[in-house]
């Protein structure tokens, strides 16, 4: 996910939960090397490159939780 992102889409939100959950877990045993923006909204994680800002980032948030409304 170098310069992307990805939507992963679970059955519950729990299986999204613990998705994000395995993925931080695992970056930071590497040493932070992978690092990613990601956002749980119900049952959908949404995975963002760090070559995002910030600010850039929390549109894609903003846009998902729209999505649910």
């Amino acid at each position: 996910m170098e310069n992307g992102g990805s939507v992963e889409v679970f059955e519950i939100n729990e299986d999204a939960e613990k998705r994000k959950e395995y993925i931080e877990t695992v970056t930071k045993e590497m040493g932070g090397l992978l690092t990613e923006y990601s956002y749980v909204e119900k049952n959908v994680l949404l995975r963002l490159s760090k070559s995002l800002t910030p600010d850039q980032a929390a549109d894609y948030e903003t846009a998902l939780k729209e999505t649910f409304k």
